[in-house]
C-alpha cells in the first residue's frame, strides 16, 4: 500500500513583502514541524543556506526566500518576498503666490 500525500507545508509570516518606511521584523511559521532554511541574497534557499531560529531584522532592501523541510523529508516550494525599506520621508514643496494672487492652496505638493 502507497501512501500519496496531497499537500505540502505550509509556511506563514507575520509580515508580508511591500513597502515599508521602518525596518521588519519578520516571524516564520509553519504548519507542521521540521526546519525552515531562508536567504536573503537572492539565492534560492537550500539545507545549506542559514536555518531560522527567530525573527528575521529587515532594515534595508531585501528579498526573503524561505524553504521548509519537514520531519519526513518532504520539502516546500520556494517562498518570496521582496520588503522594501524605505525610511526617507517625501520633500513638501510649497510656492509664493505670483501674479499678485491672494489664496493659497492648503493642498501640499509631494516632490521627489
Amino acid at each position: 500500500m502507497y501512501l500519496l500525500r496531497c499537500y505540502s507545508t505550509i509556511i506563514s509570516a507575520t509580515s508580508v513583502g511591500g513597502y515599508y518606511n521602518t525596518s521588519q521584523a519578520v516571524t516564520l511559521k509553519m504548519n507542521e514541524s521540521g526546519l525552515i532554511y531562508y536567504t536573503v541574497n537572492g539565492n534560492t534557499p537550500n539545507i545549506s543556506s542559514t536555518l531560522y531560529t527567530g525573527p528575521i531584522n529587515i532594515k534595508t532592501t531585501k528579498t526573503l526566500k524561505y524553504i521548509a523541510i519537514d520531519d519526513a523529508g518532504n520539502t516546500s516550494p520556494t517562498y518570496n518576498a521582496t520588503y522594501t525599506i524605505d525610511k526617507v520621508a517625501p520633500k513638501i514643496a510649497s510656492a509664493n503666490p505670483t501674479n499678485k494672487h491672494t489664496r493659497i492652496s492648503k493642498v501640499p505638493t509631494i516632490a521627489n
